[in-house]
């Protein structure tokens, strides 16, 4: 449901989240516990937290049925800027381990044409607001987007360093390169500013951001 210029998401969801509700997950959770002796799961779904109350009520359910994992999960900032205490202390009490957290880029200007629709401010925020839990944060940042000049680059680099200082619990996941994929906006712009991109399905089969 976000607007990010560079995520394949809102062409081939068209900006739509949907869920597996509570009960279901629960039910997966107790199945994959009971037969596997798994004590930890990753949610691995591209926005977790876009239904607090349903993120609840899959742990409210798993107390009931005296289910407790260790877990991790996708997570956006503005998400955890705008998280009570309470929640969080919820969250941690349930097993939350880490938080994969997408920050793209440490310069404003380079968050404001991705669309990213998050600042620099708020990711420093966020970092001080969970230093004083027990929860690991796992930063992922791009690089080579259109018009970033080595200044943005610098800026990225100064928040990793910043990050880690501040936090002993902040990790950085992985430094990417920008990929342009068809659909999202940026991909339109690199193709004015005179990219090539493959033009049969072997091409794109050897196509990824690494």
């Amino acid at each position: 449901p976000y607007r990010c210029a560079f995520c394949y998401n809102r062409v081939f969801n068209k900006g739509l989240w949907r869920c597996m509700n509570a009960k279901k997950v629960a039910d997966t959770i107790e199945y994959v516990t009971k037969k596997f002796g798994v004590g930890g799961i990753v949610f691995a779904e591209d926005n977790f937290f876009v239904n607090s109350k349903r993120v609840e009520d899959i742990f409210k359910e798993l107390d009931k049925r005296n289910i407790h994992i260790k877990w991790k999960a996708d997570c956006r900032i503005d998400y955890l800027d705008g998280a009570s205490e309470d929640f969080l202390s919820f969250l941690e009490e349930h097993g939350l381990d880490t938080l994969d957290i997408g920050v793209e880029s440490g310069c404003d200007k380079t968050l404001k044409k991705i669309q990213k629709d998050i600042t620099t401010e708020q990711i420093y925020r966020v970092n001080k607001k969970l230093a004083k839990r027990n929860i690991k944060l796992r930063y992922s940042f791009m690089m080579g987007m259109p018009e970033e000049t080595k200044r943005d680059r610098e800026e990225t680099l100064n928040m990793i360093l910043r990050l880690t200082e501040e936090n002993k619990n902040a990790l950085i996941g992985n430094v990417a390169i920008f990929s342009p994929y068809p659909g999202c906006k940026m991909f339109d712009e690199v193709i004015k500013m005179g990219y090539s991109p493959p033009t049969n399905l072997e091409g794109w089969a050897e196509f990824n951001y690494t």
